[in-house]
């Protein structure tokens, strides 16, 4: 309708004569490349750790044991995986107790820099 055509751009108006404008945005868009970049650097770092880990594990067995290990391992994958998510959500509240303020809650770097 006409009446929202004119409230977008009057609003648009007002963004574009805030001050520092280009600069602000510059810093966002730095931001979330950063948090971007940062995000694949940590995912191919614990992709790294975990074949390192299995491949070191795999030469330190036998043949057969590595063998049982792996249909061990694919038959209690879920139930190891569950534990596991288990025992960091303890390991969490331990560390940080949670909060029923929005002061307290965790914000990802992603929010962080969108607040930016």
């Amino acid at each position: 309708s006409v009446d929202q055509e004119e409230k977008l751009l009057h609003t648009q108006k007002r963004t574009h004569e805030l001050p520092n404008l280009p600069e602000h945005r510059r810093q966002m868009a730095v931001a979330s490349k950063m948090s971007t970049n940062m995000k694949h650097g940590i995912m191919y770092q614990s992709h790294t750790v975990s074949h390192k880990s299995e491949s070191a594990l795999l030469r330190i067995l036998t043949p057969e044991q590595t063998v049982r290990y792996l249909e061990w391992l694919g038959k209690n994958k879920e139930r190891c995986e569950r534990i596991l998510k288990k025992s960091d959500n303890t390991n969490m509240e331990e560390v940080e107790p949670s909060s029923s303020s929005s002061e307290g809650r965790e914000s990802s770097l992603t929010d962080i820099c969108e607040k930016l």
